[in-house]
């Protein structure tokens, strides 16, 4: 038994036995104050402090769902990046209904002149017309092919024909009509009286109406002999016949004006000029004759104008014939693009090929040897609403047969229903979204790849540099200033037209230079840090080179190396896109630099095309920004365990 002296309160010395002693342990707590943190990893407490920077959450939030967009829009999306879609061009934004006002993929058009043959403004389907803001009205002293109505001039000039002492022009339609006492046709004009137009031109006319029997105008009969009277004028012609006792004639009435060839010319303003007939239009053998009197009548001057002269059946003059006051709307509307686009369609051709399909897929029925009266729709998933002709043609002693159908574009095109395109579509039809995103995984996977091989080189060279110092950093940095003092896009130039403008090659050429920034400032934070009193201690201790270099230098200054590295993808982005606007971008893929240089024509048309890249590439600019922001922050070992 071991024997232990210790000393009493009293202190007296005593001699006691080891097993006089208990081992005795109490739950008590040993300090004043409860510690209120735990014990936490330096990446926990770099995450704690990166989370506590609400902006830098944000941003990583955004970059991360641009990457989730970046790797599986253009997987998942309907809409095809590989075969031009001339259908789907320039389809503006669209979320809502058309004619909501925002976002509805319609467009406002601003005095358009107004197509009375297709009943919508010139150049545009009636149908796709959401509403008219405004109509305006206007008169135009010569005909338009958008014109309707006027007044139809005669005017003598030529002196063609001589009577006395007189010269005369004469007006007439070049077909003679055969008339009959049967076909109960008449004639009926009204003039305008002279005063009322252009009086400071054109002098009072002279004028006589007659008919002319044959095509020989010496062989006529005076219906209205020579007059300044402009009151209307009718003549029943088969009347006339049959009072002459005359079967049939082939004639014309025709118009006569003084004239003594020396200006100012006298005009005969006409406001119509209109054959009739009492034949019954549903009887089949009148509808010759009833369709040649309505073509030959002057019922619009403007129309009337537009018929080619020497044409059988129209107007033709030995003097001048010109209208004036024809009539022209110009509308100011708003109009949806994919109605026009991916709406109806009338005759849109359909290959045997695709109808064969649809008849598989029992969404119609149409028998070839029977032809369009065959056609029966029976799904509403068939795009095909008529059929109206059948083409047939041999090519190679085969029958290719065609289809002119009535469909809506949007079925044929495979949609189950009318698209919407959320930023549109551009110049070959591609979803603006989808190839927003494909651009998107391009330039963000060459950005990062890049970005990690300037920031490993950079390290590794600027670590060097500034840790050694001396001679060592003085001929680094001569290179580093020798290499710097090369223009960027001259190097970029030279290396693109050595081997061609590809993806490793724009790599390659980033890198020669990319790295230097990021060296550096690795080399400024060595020069701060490696003096310090901790990196001596450490020194002195016997640690290493490479120990004090990755062990106790690079951890301090890992916050802002990060932070220019983060923003160096970005920064690599645009620097793709501004080689792309030189013409010097990236042949053969899809990346945001390709996009915006094929889209920059059209900035001032469809400005829609740049603003989404351009917004895009901006988020992406503030979102990195931020996001090394915090990286920095986060990653400073002197903020461990602060707020």
């Amino acid at each position: 038994m071991e024997e232990i002296k210790i000393i009493n309160v009293d202190g007296k010395e005593e001699v006691v036995e080891s097993n006089a002693f208990e081992l005795c342990q109490e739950n008590k707590v040993l300090h004043d104050v409860k510690f209120e943190t735990k014990t936490t990893t330096y990446f926990k407490d770099a995450f704690k402090r990166f989370c506590k920077n609400k902006s830098s959450v944000v941003a990583a939030i955004i970059i991360g769902f641009l990457l989730i967009f970046a790797f599986t829009v253009p997987v998942i999306s309907p809409h095809d990046l590989k075969t031009p879609h001339l259908t789907q061009q320039f389809l503006t934004p669209r979320i809502f209904k058309a004619g909501s006002g925002f976002w509805d993929g319609t467009r406002k058009y601003k005095n358009i002149i107004y197509d009375p043959v297709a009943e919508a403004p010139a150049g545009f389907k009636k149908n796709a017309v959401v509403k008219v803001y405004e109509v305006r009205d206007v008169y135009l002293s010569d005909f338009s092919e958008y014109a309707y109505g006027g007044i139809y001039i005669f005017e003598g000039n030529k002196a063609k024909k001589t009577e006395g002492d007189y010269a005369y022009d004469y007006l007439k339609h070049a077909n003679a009509i055969h008339f009959t006492k049967e076909n109960g046709v008449s004639v009926s004009v009204k003039f305008v009286q002279l005063d009322e137009y252009e009086t400071n031109i054109n002098t009072a006319p002279e004028y006589r109406i007659v008919f002319q029997k044959g095509t020989e105008t010496d062989n006529y009969v005076v219906l209205r002999d020579w007059t300044s009277d402009l009151s209307d004028f009718d003549f029943d012609i088969s009347q006339y016949l049959i009072d002459n006792n005359i079967n049939y004639v082939n004639g014309f009435i025709r118009f006569d004006i003084k004239t003594t060839g020396v200006a100012p010319y006298p005009a005969l303003y006409i406001d119509s000029f209109v054959y009739s007939t009492t034949l019954d239009p549903e009887v089949e053998e009148n509808e010759a004759l009833i369709n040649q009197l309505e073509d030959i009548s002057i019922t619009d001057a403007n129309a009337t104008k537009l018929l080619p002269t020497k044409a059988a059946g129209y107007w033709h003059s030995t003097g001048t014939t010109r209208v004036i006051k024809t009539h022209v709307s110009y509308y100011t509307f708003l109009y949806d693009h994919y109605e026009d686009q991916l709406g109806y369609a009338h005759d849109y051709e359909i290959g045997k090929t695709i109808m064969d399909e649809y008849i598989a897929n029992g969404w119609c029925e149409y028998d070839y040897a029977v032809g369009p009266e065959s056609f029966k729709k029976l799904s509403d998933k068939c795009p095909i609403d008529e059929v109206n002709e059948q083409k047939e043609a041999q090519i190679n002693e085969r029958t290719i047969i065609n289809l002119a159908c009535d469909v809506q574009i949007y079925k044929v095109l495979g949609f189950k229903r009318m698209p919407k395109f959320f930023m549109g579509t551009d110049a070959s039809g591609f979803d603006l979204f989808t190839r927003a995103c494909s651009s998107l995984r391009t330039s963000l996977g060459v950005a990062i790849i890049i970005s990690a091989v300037c920031l490993a080189f950079g390290l590794c060279w600027g670590a060097i540099s500034g840790y050694f110092g001396g001679n060592v950093d003085l001929a680094m940095e001569r290179f580093c200033e020798i290499l710097g003092g090369m223009p960027w896009i001259v190097m970029m130039t030279l290396i693109i037209i050595k081997w061609g403008n590809s993806i490793v090659t724009f790599a390659i050429a980033s890198c020669i230079t990319g790295w230097m920034g990021t060296a550096g400032t690795t080399r400024t934070q060595f020069y701060r840090f490696k003096g310090r009193e901790y990196i001596l201690s450490s020194r002195t201790l016997g640690s290493s080179d490479l120990r004090l270099i990755f062990r106790h230098i690079l951890p301090n200054a890992l916050g802002t190396i990060v932070t220019g590295s983060v923003l160096k993808i970005p920064l690599v982005i645009f620097s793709e896109a501004t080689l792309s606007y030189l013409g010097l971008g990236l042949k053969g893929v899809r990346s945001f630099g390709t996009m915006l240089s094929e889209n920059q024509a059209f900035i001032n048309s469809y400005s829609y095309l740049i603003l989404f890249p351009a917004f895009i590439i901006s988020l992406l600019m503030i979102s990195f920004n931020l996001f090394g922001n915090g990286l920095r922050d986060a990653l400073n070992p002197s903020l461990k365990g602060s707020d």
